[in-house]
Formats: C-alpha cells, structure tokens, sequence
C-alpha cells in the first residue's frame, strides 16, 4: 500500500495535470466565443448586403418590365424589318 507522501504527489500531479487541462479549455473557449461573434459580425454584414442586393434588382426589374412595356408597341412595326432582313439574307446565298 503507498505511503501518504506517495499519495500526496500523486495527487499533485493529477491536480497538475487537470488545471492544465482546464488552462487550455478556458484558452480554447475564449477562441472559440471570438470566432463566433465574428461570425456573427459577418452574418449581419451579408443580410445587410442581401437586402441591397434585393432591393437593387426589384428596382432593375421593374425598369426591364417598364422598358418592356414600352417596346410591345413597337414590336409590329419590327417584324417588317425583319422581313426585309431576311430577304437580303436569302438574296445573298
């Protein structure tokens, strides 16, 4: 059976031991809540960006539709055009 002074460094060195352990969880934690409130800081910056994003091509669609509208019109005065383009085209082969 050990002696007391043989369990006693044997506990200290488990003590030892177990508080670096802890050292490096607390280190490692603390890296860890960083990372993610700059994650966070990102995810905010990209909703932001997204938001923009949308509102920027709700505005283009709306301009494509306007100037789509606005073509329909004009499209019969077009198909002559046409016409006579692809009347060059078969003069030509």
């Amino acid at each position: 059976m050990p002696t007391q002074e043989e369990r006693l460094f044997t506990l200290e060195q488990t003590v030892t031991v177990l508080s670096k352990g802890l050292r490096d969880i607390d280190h490692n934690e603390t890296i860890l809540l960083g990372v993610i409130s700059e994650q966070g800081k990102d995810i905010r910056e990209m909703k932001v960006s997204l938001a923009a994003l949308n509102e920027h091509l709700d505005s283009f669609e709306q301009s494509v539709n306007t100037t789509t509208v606005a073509l329909l019109p004009k499209h019969g005065r077009l198909r002559p055009l046409r016409k006579l383009n692809n009347w060059r085209r078969n003069r030509r082969a």
